[in-house]
């Protein structure tokens, strides 16, 4: 896809940094509204990214009404109507999804979306890291955007001005402490791992296929969990949440001593990886710190969408399914505001994103958290598991809610 052409007066109405699913669906909606938006990402795309890559059933509806879902679903994803969870000891759980789920990579997915945004009207631009917000004066008005472009060489800082800036570069970003938004506790982060593996043979295929078709897996450790799924092209993405300490004594992060840990932590884990080698020219993903920290949704002239404005735990396979609900929802609220946004009408504004995040995503959001509290520690995750497995219909109603209401048709 052809980045835009930067305009000669470096002006946009909002500026959107981050080109996932949060900020491009938001670009996209705002794009369609007939606002002037500028969608700033700091990789060329496609590109690959530290996700579970399952897509919940409610994601779809956006989808739908981005108007990507029918290419979505040419990518031939993996459909997920079951979850499978497993603790250390053995003992394992299966329940039925609140609908059709789809296993699709991000290195398809965010492309799609992004591209949606540019047909939609957004002025996009890949290989565009944004490096500095600042208001051009004390009083409210245009803020300047200094971006530095790899698009060419060499490479070329630039200023842009916007009436708006949202930031949707994720839980973790450059821009976090110059806004003023305090780093994590590293005694209570994690690191995320991520990598895209293939059946070790025919016959290890077969049970692969057997065992993952309509599923997706969260094994439990001592230490965190791990996820696995199918996505397209008959690729199984493996994607785990770690404690630091968990990380800090293996013999070193190279995928061979991860996963080494990681089957010697769970048995249906050791089983499922025992089947599996990398794909090739598969990079493993790693992201450090991770935390599920509450962030505060604004700052200053800056709104936040996405995992920048708040996450759920990955366990529960809704992160992607916000990220996009939280970029249409910041969308139509700016899109409502009468005239040219302005710094001063999005000052008025933080209060109610602040309220509109919170009636869609703070209960599951604490949900989230209450359940991996319970699946990291290996007697109570067997405990819980066990319960649950004498209980389905209570089973079943955590599901629901840990998501949201699922209003569009179902997947092909």
């Amino acid at each position: 896809m052809k980045d835009s052409e930067l305009r000669a007066s470096g002006e946009y109405e909002v500026a959107v940094v981050g080109g996932g699913l949060a900020g491009s669906s938001l670009a996209a909606v705002l794009a369609r509204e007939g606002r002037d938006v500028a969608l700033l990402e700091r990789e060329e795309f496609p590109r690959d990214k530290l996700c579970g890559e399952f897509l919940s059933p409610e994601a779809q509806d956006v989808l739908g009404e981005l108007g990507c879902l029918d290419e979505v679903l040419a990518a031939s994803p993996a459909r997920v109507t079951r979850a499978r969870f497993t603790a250390p000891g053995g003992r394992a759980l299966e329940v039925d999804l609140p609908g059709v789920g789809l296993g699709i990579s991000r290195r398809v997915l965010d492309e799609i979306v992004l591209r949606r945004a540019a047909v939609c009207g957004a002025a996009t631009f890949t290989a565009t890291e944004v490096v500095g917000v600042s208001p051009v004066s004390s009083a409210p008005g245009p803020v300047d955007v200094r971006v530095r472009s790899r698009a060419g060489a060499p490479v070329v800082e630039r200023v842009l001005r916007a009436s708006a800036v949202v930031v949707a570069h994720g839980s973790r970003g450059r821009l976090d402490r110059p806004l003023g938004r305090r780093c994590p506790d590293r005694r209570r982060t994690h690191v995320g791992v991520k990598r895209h593996l293939v059946p070790a043979s025919r016959q290890a295929e077969e049970r692969v296929r057997a065992d993952l078709q309509g599923m997706i897996e969260v094994h439990a450790i001592d230490g965190g969990y791990c996820g696995v799924g199918l996505v397209e092209g008959g690729r199984v993405n493996v994607c785990a949440l770690l404690r630091d300490s968990f990380v800090q004594r293996l013999p070193s992060t190279g995928w061979g001593d991860i996963t080494s840990a990681l089957a010697g932590a769970n048995r249906a884990l050791a089983d499922r990886l025992e089947a599996l080698v990398p794909a090739d020219q598969s990079a493993m993903h790693t992201v450090a710190g991770f935390s599920l920290r509450h962030r505060s949704r604004s700052s200053g002239p800056v709104l936040f969408v996405g995992d920048a404005a708040g996450v759920i735990a990955p366990m529960c396979g809704d992160g992607q399914a916000m990220a996009l609900r939280s970029g249409v929802l910041a969308a139509r609220m700016l899109a409502r505001v009468s005239g040219r946004l302005t710094t001063r009408s999005l000052r008025d504004l933080e209060r109610e994103w602040d309220q509109i995040w919170r009636r869609e995503f703070a209960l599951r959001v604490r949900v989230g958290r209450w359940l991996q509290s319970l699946i990291g520690r290996p007697v109570v995750a067997s405990g819980t598991l066990r319960a649950l497995g004498l209980a389905p219909a209570v089973a079943r109603a955590l599901v629901r809610l840990t998501r949201g209401p699922i209003r569009g048709r179902p997947s092909r």
